[in-house]
């Protein structure tokens, strides 16, 4: 792990976050305090998401909503609208109208 002294507070944290890049970076300020900067892969923001107050508490409001017939999921939309769904740029999924297709 790479150590850098953070000698301007007012930097960008860009700079900081770059220079991280996959082996994480330890920051020292002048002040004695070090803060680690730790490259973060799917797995473990799944589990931080999957722990998160505000994103149970979301879900649950979206999951009754559905229940009560207020909100779609995507194949009730695509059944709804006659959409078939179509690979986009970078593996995303993306909507595409039968009647008019994506060229």
């Amino acid at each position: 792990m790479k150590t850098r002294t953070i000698d301007n507070p007012h930097a960008p944290i860009g700079e900081y976050i770059k220079a991280a890049k996959k082996k994480g970076l330890l920051l020292k300020s002048s002040q004695k305090q070090s803060y680690a900067l730790m490259p973060l892969d799917d797995d473990l923001i799944d589990y931080l998401l999957e722990r998160s107050p505000k994103l149970i508490r979301e879900c649950q409001r979206i999951r009754e909503e559905m229940r009560q017939g207020r909100s779609l999921t995507l194949d009730q939309v695509e059944a709804k609208y006659g959409l078939r769904p179509s690979v986009g740029r970078k593996g995303a999924a993306r909507v595409t109208s039968r009647r008019h297709p994506r060229k």
